[in-house]
């Protein structure tokens, strides 16, 4: 867990200060940060939850290289979850679509952490769709530090 936390609080110091040196910035060409801003932050920061958890996951299971590689694979997975749905919308390959159907609700959703798009216009921020995914990164980022606190537990004895 210490592990965990460590990496995390790392992470969250890096991303403080790349959204502070940001914000700086953009304060330095005449712009200023706003609340969709903020929510680009605050997606970057429970997404690195989630992501660090997957990666303490693999390397408790397989060697670092291996762990690195996969957490990349993950990353990419998790971020091209809607594209699974749009791969199997309006009868589209009809003979995966059960499998696609079955790995869009298992494959945790990255996308819903994602508000760097609203950054550069004026799409408003969904506040309640942020703490929902907030709250599927924290659950989701449980499960995969449970598997790796079981994993280092085998690993002991």
């Amino acid at each position: 867990m210490g592990k965990y936390f460590g990496l995390v609080a790392a992470f969250w110091a890096a991303l403080f200060a790349a959204a502070v040196v940001l914000a700086l910035w953009l304060a330095l060409w005449g712009g200023r940060p706003g609340e969709s801003y903020v929510a680009a932050v605050a997606g970057l920061l429970c997404e690195s939850l989630l992501v660090t958890a997957v990666a303490l996951f693999l390397g408790a299971l397989a060697a670092p290289p291996i762990a690195a590689v996969g957490t990349c694979c993950f990353v990419l997975a998790a971020h091209s979850t809607e594209a699974l749905r749009e791969l199997t919308s309006n009868g589209k390959s009809p003979n995966f679509a059960a499998v696609w159907r079955v790995l869009y609700h298992f494959i945790p959703n990255l996308e819903d952490v994602n508000f760097i798009n609203t950054t550069g216009g004026q799409v408003p921020v969904q506040w309640s769709h942020l703490g929902m995914g907030a709250a599927a990164m924290a659950l989701w980022s449980a499960v995969f530090v449970g598997g790796a606190v079981l994993l280092f537990r085998r690993r002991e004895v």
